[in-house]
């Protein structure tokens, strides 16, 4: 065993330097704070230390502080307070050579370790000397590119409310759908998507367009209204009609096949289930796409969009199109237990793979509700947005031109009620093919766990779809990289991942509109329209939902994730 030892150095100056900035994560910016002496004094808090950026071999910030006090190496051992001669207590403690001259030696240790570092140093009888250097822990990845140009790239995960870490195996699946949707899933970052919006931006045009999508609807499905004439048909056929059966009559279709997926995937294991699972993607693409159902979602949500707008410029009522849609989501979301909180990653626990997740929600309505309470529930809420409607309608009637607008509301109004309800159907759809998917697979993943070849079933998750099939194949695991990619999971979930960030990797925070919000109060996007008053909770987790919360509080959560369909009366 060897050990070392270093010679004591009694620094004239000592700091911090972190090669990429704390506060930005920018990977270009080198952030140093330097105070005199040794650097206990500011670490400890007793005096402010200077603070220095540095990008591309320039200074380009610099905060000078006001040092009164410093600690010194005392001649009796430890350290000793002297206060700082009046020349020096607003001086720059390191010259701009010193500071750049430092920053490349940062720069160094940065290549040698191959990762941003945090560096402590110290600087004696002009010399820099490095006292320790670490990895900066608590940067998100930067997403790759190699073209050498600025990216922005924005969070996949923030606009589906699921910003949890995917497994190998759940990018896989969800890399594999949009391949055959004919588009990319995006750039992986952090075992995250995110998509690159440079393009967008960089037009004025698209720019504009770009950031209202961003704020109204999913700007993929709007392009895909507009680039695609079958649907532009079916939309003006279903609005035209505003048939009340023909959401049923959708959903009825893919339920169709989705027996039929239940019949033909039955019996196959080894080459033959993992070609299955990926021929079977083009069907999936071709119902995510269908005409008809594209129309129909977006149908509801444009209906939602007209009344929202309408009955607040004609009547001031913000939101009315909530009051009439309500029980219609709910009802419709309901029904269907093969969610679970982050349901897009396939290799995500299900509610009916534990049944032990809703046995907390079972007994809080058992304690919360009287018997029958859901039927009469769902009574008043029908009742309710009858109501609602007809009393935006009547107000309509009896101002100017109003007979001609409570026409036009009406109409939209009804295909609110119609065709809202379809708005998650195609991400359902998706769920009831990756669960029969993900048992199949399952049985492979405990044979193999039989045979010996991995420790655990749920080892495949940190394999990518071909790699699970090479793996069976072959009765082969490099299970190094299973140990590899489990680490970096676990390093991956607990960061916390960026709304936006650029190819430099630096974070871009956006705020709240807060408005007229009361100084304290939380800031947020509101489920539901209107005021409601009641003892709040924060809840982290979806399992301390179930356990915790009351009939009549409020929740404050991450996303809405999971939420509606487990927690649909509270």
């Amino acid at each position: 065993m060897a050990v070392v030892v270093q010679r004591m150095v009694f620094p004239e100056a000592a700091g911090i330097m972190f090669t990429a900035d704390p506060v930005t994560s920018n990977r270009r910016v080198t952030s140093i704070d330097a105070g005199f002496g040794l650097g206990e004094a500011f670490v400890s808090g007793l005096v402010n230390a200077d603070n220095y950026r540095v990008r591309d071999g320039r200074v380009v910030d610099r905060k000078i502080a006001t040092q009164t006090k410093e600690l010194r190496a005392s001649p009796d051992g430890g350290t000793e307070e002297r206060p700082v001669e009046p020349a020096r207590r607003h001086a720059q403690t390191l010259s701009d050579e010193r500071i750049l001259r430092l920053e490349r030696l940062g720069r160094r240790i940065e290549a040698h370790f191959g990762r941003p570092q945090d560096i402590e140093w110290g600087l004696a009888d002009g010399e820099f000397h490095v006292l320790q250097s670490r990895p900066i822990t608590t940067l998100y990845p930067v997403p790759p590119s190699d073209d050498g140009r600025n990216h922005v790239y924005i969070s996949y995960g923030h606009r589906q409310m699921m910003t949890d870490a995917f497994t190998p195996l759940g990018l896989s699946f969800f890399q594999l759908l949009h391949d055959r949707l004919g588009r990319t899933a995006g750039t992986v970052a952090g075992n995250r998507f995110y998509r690159d919006l440079s393009h967008e931006l960089a037009s004025p045009v698209a720019r504009a367009f770009t950031l209202r999508s961003l704020d109204q609807v999913d700007v993929l499905m709007a392009r895909a209204l507009r680039a695609v004439l079958p649907v532009l048909r079916q939309y003006v056929r279903l609005a035209r009609e505003d048939d009340p059966g023909a959401v049923p009559e959708l959903v009825a279709r893919n339920e169709a096949t989705v027996e039929k997926l239940r019949r033909d995937i039955a019996g196959r294991s080894g080459d033959e289930l993992f070609a299955f699972i990926v021929a079977d993607h083009d069907v999936l693409a071709e119902l995510t796409f269908d005409p008809r159902s594209v129309a129909a979602a977006f149908l509801g949500i444009q209906s939602v969009n007209w009344v929202n707008k309408h009955m607040e410029a004609w009547l001031g009522e913000k939101n009315a199109a909530d009051a009439i849609a309500r029980r219609v989501v709910e009802g419709y979301l309901r029904a269907y237990g093969m969610h679970c909180q982050g349901d897009i990653d396939i290799t995500r626990t299900r509610w009916s793979e534990d049944p032990t997740l809703l046995v907390p929600l079972i007994l809080g309505d058992i304690r919360n509700f009287p018997p029958g309470e859901r039927p009469r529930k769902a009574g008043r809420g029908r009742a309710e947005a009858e109501r609602t409607m007809n009393d935006l309608l009547e107000r309509l009637r009896r101002r100017p031109g109003g007979a001609r607008k409570a026409r036009k509301a009406a109409r939209k109004m009804s295909l609110v009620r119609h065709f809202i309800g379809y708005r998650e159907y195609s991400k359902h759809a998706l769920l009831q093919r990756h669960e029969i998917y993900k048992r199949a697979l399952l049985a492979e993943a405990r044979r193999l766990a039989g045979r010996g070849v991995v420790e655990d079933p749920e080892d495949v998750y940190f394999l990518s779809l071909e790699e699970f099939g090479e793996v069976v194949n072959t009765g082969r695991l490099d299970r190094a990289l299973v140990t590899r990619r489990r680490e970096e999971h676990e390093a991956y979930r607990k960061l916390t991942p960026p709304r936006v960030i650029t190819s430099e990797g630096e974070v871009i925070s956006g705020e709240y509109d807060t408005g007229s919000v009361p100084k304290g109060a939380l800031p947020g996007i509101a489920v539901s329209s209107g005021v409601v008053e009641g003892r709040a909770r924060v809840v982290r987790a979806l399992e301390d939902a179930t356990r915790r919360i009351r009939d009549g509080q409020l929740i404050r959560v991450n996303g809405t994730e999971g939420y509606v369909e487990l927690l649909p009366e509270r």
